[in-house]
């Protein structure tokens, strides 16, 4: 399985979508673990409501979930992501680890699919600003929302010649302008909120349960 990761030049420049070997034995199973640790980054559902539906971005660490939660809150950009992709097939675990390969700061990996979803893993490097992880993480979910738009990305085949056909590459990998402008549009959004909160946000990595 191949990672796909993104360099990102300091403070955050976001840029590449590079191919990164994964190790072995991730598997759509280990996924699985994570359906009951899931939190939404929406507004809970009202109490008289149906249980609302297991959301399609999670988790397994509070922390990582908070930022997301004060991306949709400051960043109409980043709320738009998250609102596509929780209408779409596409699962999207994300972790933060001090662990990512030299010079990555982000990167997305297709993880698998079944009959009727499909899951990708996105990993942010900590420690760091809790804007400069939201503009990652803003970066790595236009890459998932323009995955969710295609449904016939299954496997790593169809992942690359999906960034063969939509992409651009230099050096260091895949990447699309959207996803470009994406992290720079959401960092421009957060420095023009009002709640900015510079403070810098030291997540406990996590791993998917094996």
């Amino acid at each position: 399985m191949t990672r796909w990761a993104q360099r990102v030049r300091q403070p955050v420049a976001l840029a590449h979508l590079a191919p990164w070997r994964c190790r072995a034995g991730l598997r759509l199973a280990r996924m699985a673990a994570l359906l009951a640790i899931g939190l939404a980054v929406a507004a809970p559902a009202v109490g008289a409501d149906p249980p609302p539906r297991m959301p399609h971005i999670r988790s397994a660490d509070r922390a990582m979930l908070e930022v997301l939660r004060e991306g949709g809150r400051r960043s109409l950009t980043f709320k738009r992501f998250v609102d596509e992709i929780e209408q779409s097939d596409l699962i999207v675990y994300v972790e933060a680890t001090r662990e990512v390969p030299p010079g990555m700061q982000a990167y997305l990996q297709l993880a698998g699919a079944n009959a009727r979803l499909r899951f990708v893993r996105i990993v942010v490097r900590i420690p760091a600003s809790a804007e400069t992880l939201i503009a990652r993480l803003g970066h790595e979910l236009e890459h998932a929302t323009e995955i969710a738009r295609a449904p016939e990305v299954r496997d790593q085949a169809g992942l690359d010649a999906f960034y063969r056909r939509i992409g651009d590459h230099s050096g260091a990998g895949w990447d699309t302008s959207a996803a470009r402008s994406a992290g720079n549009i959401v960092l421009d959004e957060l420095h023009h909120d009002t709640h900015a909160t510079p403070a810098t946000v030291t997540v406990v990595a996590t791993k998917v349960p094996r």
